[in-house]
């Protein structure tokens, strides 16, 4: 089965994605306009990926429920102001700041267990995080929200509810008819989907690298912010990490590796527009995460 395939190297699918996006523009800027869909259809996979049964009393008893408030609700605002006090432009404290408010990534437990750490609690994260991002993304989006529009924060935040709502609610639904749907159930075939929609939605991503006027100097310094704004946040993580005795690993990744790109699917097209530089270049430092992190991550973490 094609996708079946694709699963066994989807690590080489999500590259190929990113060079096609640089060399046909025209595709690109045509995916651009699906990325919302095909984040909802990864989201809903994502669902599915996951086997382990989900104690949601357990899982909001730990400890990982107060680190996910501080990752994603006082930590954009602690972003603002310390980028404010710095008096950095608006345009780049915006990404900054809503980077800290975004949920990890789906990949994030993934990227975990290449590292050595531990993944059970990086799926926390993940669960916890998605679960809470349609409130905790508010203060974040306050504080960038230059028109000063409660409208505008209020219906973003409205959306990404009914998103991850009915994603899970029809991740729920398709569960319960898992067994009989055996064609489908081999965790390689989701993996090859995944690979293949993610490779689309970096090439719609790409189209900020196709916009007119754009030069290369602007590319480079976004691609900067990106990288520093990404590994700032994973070593914030993993310090917070041992601080708090959770695992370091699950933490730096986790904190570090946002799914930003979620946010294309709740806000209007005008307040989006100007993030897919800053999302194209952000998936590169997300991709080198597995490569640098085996260098920087210890490979004992219990000597912590």
């Amino acid at each position: 089965m094609p996708f079946r395939q694709l699963g066994k190297y989807g690590r080489w699918v999500l590259p190929f994605g990113l060079i096609l996006g640089f060399a046909l523009p025209s595709a690109a800027i045509y995916l651009a306009k699906w990325i919302p869909h095909l984040i909802a259809l990864i989201l809903l996979i994502a669902c599915l990926q996951i086997r382990q049964a989900v104690d949601l009393r357990h899982l909001f008893a730990q400890a990982t429920i107060k680190w996910m408030l501080a990752c994603q609700l006082l930590l954009p605002v602690v972003v603002w102001l310390f980028l404010s006090l710095l008096s950095i432009p608006s345009h780049w404290i915006a990404p900054a700041v809503l980077v800290a408010s975004a949920a990890p990534i789906t990949g994030g437990p993934s990227l975990v267990i290449m590292l050595k750490g531990d993944a059970r609690q990086a799926l926390d994260f993940l669960l916890i995080g998605t679960m809470l991002l349609p409130v905790t993304c508010i203060p974040g989006l306050l504080l960038i929200n230059s028109s000063g529009s409660i409208y505008f924060v209020a219906l973003t935040a409205l959306k990404l509810l009914l998103l991850i709502g009915v994603v899970l609610l029809l991740a729920a639904v398709i569960r319960r008819y898992w067994a009989t749907l055996s064609r489908y159930r081999d965790d390689q075939t989701l993996d090859g989907v995944s690979a293949v929609l993610m490779a689309l939605v970096v090439m719609g991503l790409m189209a900020g690298f196709h916009v007119g006027g754009l030069r290369a100097s602007d590319v480079l310094l976004t691609l900067v912010w990106a990288v520093v704004i990404n590994f700032a946040f994973q070593l914030l993580g993993f310090l917070g990490g041992k601080l708090h005795k959770l695992n370091p690993i699950a933490t730096g990744v986790s904190a570090g590796n946002r799914n930003i790109a979620l946010f294309l699917a709740a806000l209007p097209s005008e307040a989006s527009a100007p993030l897919l530089l800053f999302i194209a270049c952000y998936q590169i430092p997300m991709y080198l995460t597995p490569l640098l992190g085996s260098v920087f991550y210890p490979k004992n973490v219990e000597q912590f």
